[in-house]
């Protein structure tokens, strides 16, 4: 602080001690209610364990839990402003309830990706997202969550965020002059502990495999078609080869939920219904009893495709 002290007395400079705070970072839980005493010319610097510096939240251990848990409630605020554009059988085209959601929920999401995507905390900010991308889809909460960017048309948020740790890896690979060029260009130190995951590792992996002359659009494209096909096989997997190109969604609102719902085999259908306890008998307006998804395409005559055609799901 002294140092500081000269350097902005000799430039004629003056620190402003009520937007200024201290704060530590370590992993000794043993001190985690320790407070810094720092004086700047007599006084003493506010101490906060948690700060905000350019839009994200420092904690001690560099989890970013609290960054994390403010993010999630300002995702879920957006995502439910998204969910007032559409019901079950009204709404906004899927078009636009797409580009709403990438703009407006998306965005605040992934402010600042590289830098806490590597966090064990990140999966409570991916439930947030789900909510949203359940109202693009028109699916139930029943439905797999690996389903929904599918047939949301939003490609998964860890790819997402990877590729923009990628984006932000290359360009720091490229420029000598960029503050983090010697992390990813330079060996990391050997990982004393397990439980840390840091930037630098990871980067440089992505740096490693990754071929120069891909964009950052098509890494997610490609990244997302191989998660698809290494995933456990699933009813959606038999309609649908490429999760990039997905057929319907020029459909209405009504139209599309039903197509969706009919694709994933989560709806509300007499079984499912009865599994929810929602009601007493699984039985279907033809007769049969026991209304399942299969039922209604192959053999329910009231509500199977004419003539027994399936090319609607594709």
């Amino acid at each position: 602080m002294n140092i500081l002290s000269s350097y902005l007395k000799n430039w004629r400079l003056k620190l402003s001690v009520d937007k200024t705070v201290s704060t530590m970072f370590h992993l000794y839980n043993n001190e985690a209610t320790r407070k810094m005493n720092i004086m700047v010319d007599n006084t003493r610097l506010q101490f906060q364990p948690s700060p905000t510096y350019l839009g994200v939240k420092l904690d001690r251990t560099l989890s970013f839990k609290q960054h994390l848990d403010s993010a999630k409630a300002k995702t879920t605020a957006r995502a439910a402003l998204i969910r007032r554009l559409a019901g079950t059988t009204w709404g906004a085209t899927t078009k636009t309830l797409h580009i709403s959601t990438e703009a407006l929920v998306f965005s605040a999401a992934e402010y600042c990706a590289p830098v806490w995507c590597r966090s064990p905390h990140v999966k409570k900010l991916d439930t947030a997202l789900n909510t949203a991308l359940r109202t693009v889809s028109g699916c139930l909460r029943a439905t797999p969550t690996n389903h929904l960017p599918v047939l949301a048309g939003i490609a998964p948020t860890e790819a997402r965020r990877e590729a923009a740790m990628l984006a932000l890896a290359r360009k720091a690979q490229i420029s000598e002059s960029h503050l983090l060029h010697k992390i990813v260009t330079e060996t990391p130190q050997r990982m004393r502990l397990k439980s840390r995951r840091p930037f630098a590792t990871h980067a440089q992996e992505l740096l490693r495999t990754t071929p120069t002359d891909i964009s950052k659009a098509s890494w997610v494209k490609a990244r997302w078609r191989d998660q698809w096909k290494s995933g456990e096989p699933s009813r959606l997997h038999h309609y649908i080869e490429d999760p990039t190109d997905v057929l319907g969604q020029h459909l209405p609102r009504k139209q599309w939920t039903t197509l969706n719902r009919l694709r994933t085999g989560v709806g509300r259908f007499g079984a499912a219904m009865q599994k929810w306890g929602l009601v007493d008998s699984a039985h279907c307006e033809c007769g049969d009893q026991l209304q399942t998804v299969e039922h209604i395409i192959n053999s329910c005559p009231k509500h199977r495709p004419p003539n027994g055609d399936r090319s609607w799901a594709n």
